[in-house]
């Protein structure tokens, strides 16, 4: 459920719930703020910001957007503590079985005509 931080500012993601240092008592939440090139007044316009720090990471790779974790403002840790709290639904854990290989699968097929 994305909101806006400021009309200039672009959506507050709330994705991963572990990752944000909400369930760890001693870790800092954290907010992803991700500043991109602008041709305008200033060199870099906030484009995002995210407490997801995988997001926060992949907006990295294009190579020309800064990004910085800082401290989570109080107000966005209480809202995203309110959303969990309102949509978190607990799973269980199932680990999948991978099922056995069949050898026969990848065997060379004699076709009826004699050619392979």
């Amino acid at each position: 459920m994305p909101f806006t931080v400021s009309p200039s500012a672009g959506p507050v993601c709330f994705t991963v719930l572990p990752s944000t240092g909400l369930t760890a008592p001693t870790v800092s939440p954290s907010v992803w703020v991700v500043l991109s090139p602008s041709e305008g007044e200033w060199p870099y316009a906030v484009s995002a910001v995210t407490a997801d720090p995988a997001e926060g990471e992949a907006f990295t790779i294009a190579g020309v957007n800064l990004v910085e974790a800082v401290p989570m403002p109080e107000v966005f840790r209480e809202a995203i503590e309110k959303f969990i709290g309102e949509h978190h639904v607990e799973r269980e854990f199932v680990k999948r079985k991978l099922g056995r290989a069949d050898p026969e699968a990848l065997a060379r097929r004699h076709q009826e005509g004699g050619h392979e």
